[in-house]
């Protein structure tokens, strides 16, 4: 069912406009079910404040609500049966007070009867004056105050011999009754009317075709100024209204037809206009006077909708036929424009028409929509309801769309009435216990900026008046609420400044009755040295004058600037001995270090990348993360090294940084695709350590090897192999201190050339010699070798001497 109402809804906006409507022009100020009421009876406005009056029904027993401007309940009352039995009507009276009018149980409960009832009800409950109307015959349905101060009731009244005959009295408000008035026919009366300004009434007594309709009106004692009896027996009147002393009816009989009489201030016929002349299944029942004083005639035959604009004299302005039915007419006081809405229930559509006061006609749309409720402003525009679909729709005075909705977008509601007040509300019940008001009100709306590097950021906010209330002169008035800043999340220390104030809605001369007003509360939004997260403030407006608060709190969302994570500094590794070292932090764009207060880690993730260190040189099983804490700026990744038995060139380590999480709804990024950071890893220092291979003799005159210098860890002496890349060069001397003397004892052979070679294979090298004969040479002779010198590899670990091996001595035999 919903789906179906949707797409009928844009059927119909097609039908109307063929284009988007604008902004939303009465917002509903409450959609409310109240479990004290199993159904509503009735709703009307309260003065031009706001507030509503309901009757009801629950569990059998009459109540009264009155709701405050926002649906609030002011109070509840429940009646008992012999407070009120039934409610039939309430009417609003200018003091800010409620007439209810129903009949009460009197007698004892077994045999009792009702009698008329009435009172006027404050709006905190209180009654404070009570009227007991006629006698246990009589039915009293409606009511209201005059001018004058007095009240009038009407209803019905059985006569002795049981025939209900219409009556009418009149009470002064202290409840001292003025005078009681009975129809000379059967019937009921249906409807009282004041002559303004002489304290006399004109009531309609209709008999519903047994004894004709009679039109009388009584003087402010209670005497007959005139007494017009129809003469068409089955004629019932449907409206009446009076102007200038002159009376207006229209109604349908079976011999009149669909007619308009104008009766005279002495009582006699004027005129008697047939507008209908099938009578089957028709209706003649609106009727509105124009300012102008025109009359404007609608109804329906059995086929056809009728419509009339007639001078006072009853001739025919202009008139329209139509398939269908009349179902509302409105008439603009300002200008005299006229607006009927049609509907065919055969074709399921229908026609909205606008007319100026001559009958020309200014728009004319289709629709889909059965409006049963229609309200001109004082601008033109027109404002249609419709019960069926629970829609509101409204058309510019120029017949452009300005918008149509459902009344709830979430469910369906079988409305059942619709009340358009002078004040442009809205007020909507169903058959069940749901009031839902509309009305122009203001709205604000929610906003997202991004938190500005450095300085002020102005976060601004829409306040929309959706349109001006009218005085009861149709005049739109002045609007006026006040706004304040609030902190949630956000503060003013570090987020925004408060800020607070009133706006002024002032109607114009050229459009002060349009519609969708906007003004700006501009909120500074604050720059900081914080990563923080999505920060949110609140606008708030209070106190509205002449209008609602549809959405009162206007949300400010901060969001952070855009931030970036670099690295700070990198700290190169030791082979076994030192991590290496990155350490990473936050950034604003403008390079300015950032500290995170967003209550949660940011974990920053890598990848090792193609560096020349590999799997012997440091820990690649575990990847590379490290975690800035809530309140800290910066973070370091130690990624361990690992020993081994290579001497080697610095070795480069890579981590590409590619992944941020946190935790928080933050911008944070690297300023590429990835961080990619470079450090190295070093050897420990080495030493070289020499050793002799053994003792010489004159006999061997072959070259060996003298000695063996070999390459070692300096921390634990393991050899090294060298995969440096480059030769270790290597000096050697002859200790003084020896008694062999080279040239005469020995020769060494390799020392100019003493290297161990980078192929990653060599660990060391023999130091060469040959033994010399010498026959002068007496007793053995002992050479003594020192390293003298070793040559350091650029971007290697340092080479020392091993301190106990750095010389060796052998004996020449």
């Amino acid at each position: 069912m919903k789906k179906l109402l949707i797409l009928t809804c844009v059927t119909i906006l097609y039908a109307i406009n063929g284009t988007a409507t604008k902004a939303q022009y009465l917002p509903v100020v409450y959609n409310n079910t109240y479990s004290g009421a199993t159904s509503i009876t009735q709703t009307l406005p309260i003065a031009n404040n706001g507030d509503v009056f309901a009757t009801a029904i629950s569990d059998g027993k009459p109540v009264c609500m009155w709701l405050n401007r926002v649906g609030e309940i002011e109070f509840t009352r429940e009646f008992t049966s012999d407070e009120f039995f039934i409610i039939n009507k309430a009417v609003a009276l200018t003091n800010s007070s409620v007439l209810v009018v129903g009949n009460k149980q009197v007698g004892k409960k077994n045999k009792s009867k009702t009698i008329g009832k009435a009172i006027v009800l404050n709006s905190d409950g209180t009654i404070v004056q009570e009227f007991t109307i006629g006698d246990t015959t009589t039915a009293v349905s409606d009511g209201a105050k005059l001018l004058d101060g007095d009240f009038v009731f009407w209803g019905t009244q059985q006569t002795k011999d049981g025939i209900s005959k219409g009556y009418i009295c009149k009470y002064a408000p202290d409840g001292k009754l003025r005078y009681e008035y009975l129809s000379s026919q059967s019937g009921v009366c249906s409807i009282v009317q004041e002559d303004q300004g002489i304290s006399s009434v004109v009531a309609v007594f209709n008999s519903y075709g047994s004894d004709g309709a009679s039109i009388v009106k009584l003087d402010k004692f209670g005497m007959p100024e005139f007494i017009t009896i129809l003469a068409d027996k089955s004629f019932v009147v449907e409206d009446i209204k009076l102007i200038n002393g002159y009376t207006y009816i229209t109604g349908m009989g079976n011999n009149t037809g669909g007619t308009i009489i104008k009766i005279r201030p002495e009582g006699d016929i004027v005129f008697q206009k047939q507008i209908i002349t099938n009578t089957m299944n028709a209706s003649l029942n609106k009727l509105v006077v124009t300012e102008s004083g025109n009359l404007l005639v609608g109804g329906n035959d059995i086929s056809s909708a009728i419509f009339y604009i007639l001078r006072q004299d009853g001739t025919t302005i202009a008139n329209i036929t139509l398939p269908g039915t009349i179902t509302a007419i409105a008439s603009n006081p300002q200008n005299g424009d006229i607006s009927l809405a049609q509907y065919d229930s055969n074709s399921k559509s229908g026609n909205i028409i606008k007319l100026n006061s001559s009958g020309k006609t200014l728009y004319h749309k289709s629709t889909f929509a059965h409006y049963g409720s229609i309200k001109m402003t004082p601008n033109g525009d027109i404002l249609l309801g419709s019960v069926e679909s629970g829609r509101i729709s409204m058309m510019s005075s120029y017949g452009e769309l300005l918008f149509d909705k459902y009344i709830d977008e979430n469910r369906i509601i079988d409305y059942t009435n619709i009340l358009m007040t002078n004040s442009g509300e809205v007020i909507l019940t169903d058959s069940k216990s749901n009031i839902t008001k509309l009305a122009h009100g203001i709205y604000i709306n929610d906003i997202t900026i991004t938190k500005p590097t450095n300085g002020f950021a102005t976060a601004i906010f829409t306040v929309s008046l959706t349109g001006y209330s009218f005085s009861p002169e149709n005049a739109p008035i002045a609007t006026t609420v006040q706004y304040r800043t609030a902190e949630k999340s956000a503060n003013t220390l570090n987020n925004f400044n408060a800020v607070s104030g009133t706006l002024s809605f002032i109607p114009n001369k050229t459009d002060g009755s349009r519609y969708t007003h906007t003004q700006v509360i501009e909120v500074p939004i604050k720059a900081n040295n914080y990563i923080e997260g999505v920060k949110e403030f609140v606008v708030a407006l209070s106190n509205v004058h002449n209008s609602y608060i549809i959405k009162g709190d206007g949300l400010g969302t901060i969001e952070d600037q855009h931030c970036y994570v670099d690295m700070i500094n990198s700290t190169n590794g030791i082979e076994g001995g030192k991590s290496v070292q990155f350490e990473l932090g936050l950034f604003k764009s403008n390079d300015v270090a950032l500290t995170n207060t967003t209550g949660s880690n940011i974990i920053v993730d890598g990848k090792f990348g193609d560096g020349t260190a590999d799997q012997l040189d440091y820990n690649y099983n575990t990847l590379p993360r490290l975690v800035i804490a809530n309140g800290s700026h910066s973070s370091t990744v130690d990624i361990a090294t690992l020993e081994d038995n290579r001497y080697e060139i610095a070795k480069t380590l890579f981590v590409n940084f590619d992944k941020i999480s946190s935790v928080s709804d933050i911008s944070i990024s690297f300023q590429g695709a990835q961080l990619v950071c470079e450090s190295s890893i070093y050897d420990q220092p080495a030493c070289l350590s020499i050793t002799s291979l053994g003792d010489q003799s004159q006999l061997n005159n072959m070259v060996s090897g003298f000695a063996k210098i070999t390459l070692l860890r300096a921390k634990d002496g393991v050899v090294q192999t060298n995969n440096s890349g480059f030769d270790i060069d290597i000096e050697v001397n002859i200790d003084p201190s020896s008694s062999a003397k080279s040239g005469v004892d020995f020769a060494l052979v390799n020392s100019h050339d003493l290297k161990i070679i980078g192929d990653d294979e060599r660990s060391g090298i023999n130091l060469n010699g040959i033994v010399l004969h010498n026959a002068d040479t007496k007793g053995d002779k002992e050479l003594i070798i020192n390293i003298e010198r070793v040559m350091q590899i650029p971007q290697a670990g340092l080479i020392n001497l091993c301190a106990n091996k750095k010389q060796c001595s052998l004996m020449i035999k």
